[in-house]
Formats: C-alpha cells, structure tokens, sequence
C-alpha cells in the first residue's frame, strides 16, 4: 500500500496504478465537478473507489453536511475505510455494496478485474440508513449499471440538484430519463479540464505535479484521453446534469 499527500491536508492511501488515475481525475481536473458542491449538502458517491471524492465532498459539505459512499469491491472498500478514518471524515457513511435497478447479486469488470457483489436499490439503501434528507448532489460510477439505477430510482435522482456521472455507452437512454425532468447535461469537456489542471498546479504544485508525474508515468495513454476528455459520440462520457437555476446557473451561463 502506497501513501499520497494532498496539499489541503488529506492524505490518501492506495494499493493499485489504476487508482492514481481516479485521484487524477478528481484532484488535478475536477471530473466530477466537485465545485459545485455546497456547505450542508447530502451527497451519494456511488462506485466510491478508494474514497477520493468522498474525501474531498466531506470537506466541502462541511460538518453539516453527509457523505454517502458505497463501494462494491471490497479490497477498494478495504482502503476507502482506511482514508476516511486516516482524514477523520466523520460526516461519511462507507457501505460495501453497489447500486442496481433491483436488489441482488451483480457482477462487473473494472480495470481488469472481475468480481461479484450485493446491490440494492438506491431507495431501499437511504431507507435503511434512515436518510430522509433530500440528496442535493450525486455522483455516479457505475460501469453501466447507471440506467437502471436511474429508471427505477427516478422519484429520488429527479429531486438531486447535481448530477455527477460516467456514463459507458448510455448518454442516449440517459438524456431519453433526465431531459423530461429539465436537466441539461454539460460535459466535462478539453476546456474545463484544462482550466482545472492549471488552476490545480497554481494551487497545489507539489501535490499536482507528484500525481501527474506518477499518473503520466503508469498511463500515458488514460492521461491523453482525459486531457483531451470525452467527445459526445466516444463510448466514455462524463459531465452533470443539472437544472438551469440555483447552483448550475453559472455553469449553463
């Protein structure tokens, strides 16, 4: 297990190169649009990985905040644990488990690795943990699984704020579920990665340039094609969806 020390004081721990490409991605350009994170949110991070964002929304959300992690693989659930004790982010719930369309065990590939997992639906889940908040933002990777968990857990997403998410193929079902109920999708596109990594290195130079050199070094390739990020007919696409008032307003602006 390898350690990674974050300039705003949070200090990562990690086990695998592929999980240097998520810190990447949400330390140096922002994928998921943490920005648009408010004091006093309830956030669900699901697909948590080793808790980088989850990291990172707790510190946004402040103590009046929560942050709800669910990560299915249980040696990523493993080090996820381990960061939010490490950070004393006492404001985030951890859950090994996954989220589906309906409950029950699932499988996924993910960076060459296959395993199975319990899942359950995304209301089923805030049920038991007693969460009757509304959910203001969410973030969303799931390896495909994010149509179904859209579609039958509609009545909770349509009410969220943001809308974080990766979609593998899906943006078409996606925009035919969330377009009716006024979001507006905005991608993470070349433009606003490169803002973020200039503004990241401005920011935070140690810390940017240590995981850039590691990141560059292990996945050349995934280090281009985030930079370059995702054009609407690639399989892999990432942005929000958010409505056009509130918080979003200056990103549709």
């Amino acid at each position: 297990m390898k350690s990674f020390r974050y300039d705003d004081g949070l200090d990562f721990v990690y086990r695998h190169t592929d999980h240097l490409i998520s810190l990447a991605e949400v330390l140096l350009l922002d994928t998921y649009h943490a920005d648009l994170l408010k004091k006093g949110d309830t956030v669900v991070d699901l697909g948590a990985g080793i808790g980088d964002f989850s990291l990172l929304a707790s510190r946004r959300v402040g103590p009046n905040g929560k942050v709800i992690a669910l990560e299915p693989n249980a040696e990523d659930y493993e080090t996820l644990k381990i960061n939010i004790e490490k950070n004393g982010c006492t404001n985030v719930i951890v859950l090994n488990m996954g989220v589906a369309g309906e409950p029950g065990q699932k499988e996924i590939s993910f960076w060459d690795r296959r395993y199975s997992f319990a899942a359950d639906t995304l209301e089923n889940i805030l049920a038991h943990l007693r969460i009757e908040k509304k959910i203001n933002f969410i973030k969303m990777d799931i390896e495909g699984f994010e149509t179904g968990v859209i579609r039958n857990s509609i009545g909770t997403i349509e009410q969220a704020d943001v809308i974080s998410i990766e979609m593998h193929g899906t943006k078409e079902e996606v925009d035919r579920m969330l377009q009716p109920r006024r979001f507006a999708f905005m991608p993470s596109d070349r433009w606003r990665a490169c803002k973020n990594f200039v503004s990241s290195m401005a920011a935070h130079p140690r810390a940017a340039l240590e995981i850039l050199l590691l990141t560059a070094k292990t996945y050349p390739r995934i280090v281009r094609m985030r930079v370059n990020q995702t054009r609407r007919n690639d399989r892999l696409i990432t942005g929000v969806y958010i409505k056009p008032a509130g918080r979003a307003a200056v990103v549709i602006q």
